[in-house]
């Protein structure tokens, strides 16, 4: 019937809105974590080029270092971009399976991070030793990574960023917490709307 199309119609305007509004906070947030690393690159290798006869070996290296550290940083940002157009073109596949969340924290937080380090903000983990879980291992990585870059972004000098994790029922509950400037309870809610975009 005409109703029942002029409803599918609304409903179909309806889901392009918001898979458009999502798509332009996605690139939105995106564009803006994109722009340090890339700051980081560009400012460490112009001083080596314009001021190379003033740095002796040792600082040379630690430039190198620091510029190579924030070029992995810019290709994990990317990474989450392939993810991210695979799960909307509906090709990112759910490959759950037994896996130690301990050994993926750990790995996470003992990756070097010129952020933290400049910082001085400790990381640490307390989730226990063969903590197994049932999930896709690429996807709790890529969440658990994203909440501790973050978390790293907003957590003042001196601060601690901790991963953790409790048994909930039949679920483990993994947490990623740190001492940074927090966000008001209503607040909250808005980090979940696709047409608003809130620092």
């Amino acid at each position: 019937s005409i109703g029942y199309l002029h409803g599918k119609v609304k409903q179909n305007e309806q889901a392009l809105r918001e898979a458009n509004a999502t798509k332009d906070k996605f690139f939105s947030i995106l564009a803006h974590d994109l722009k340090s690393p890339l700051n980081v690159v560009v400012g460490y290798l112009d001083q080596l080029l314009t001021n190379k006869d003033n740095f002796d070996e040792a600082s040379k290296h630690q430039y190198l270092q620091n510029s190579y550290e924030a070029s992995k940083r810019l290709y994990q940002l990317l990474e989450d971009l392939l993810e991210w157009s695979r799960m909307q073109l509906g090709k990112m596949e759910w490959e759950p399976a037994n896996m130690d969340v301990s050994l993926v924290a750990a790995e996470i937080i003992d990756l070097p991070t010129p952020n933290a380090d400049k910082k001085q903000i400790t990381l640490r983990t307390n989730i226990p030793e063969q903590t197994s879980v049932y999930a896709d291992e690429r996807m709790v990585t890529l969440i658990i990574r994203n909440l501790v870059a973050n978390a790293i972004k907003f957590t003042e000098s001196g601060g601690t960023i901790t991963v953790a994790s409790q048994p909930v029922g039949d679920h483990e509950e993994i947490t990623v917490a740190d001492t940074g400037i927090g966000i008001s309870q209503d607040n909250i809610p808005k980090l979940f709307r696709a047409d608003f975009v809130y620092s």
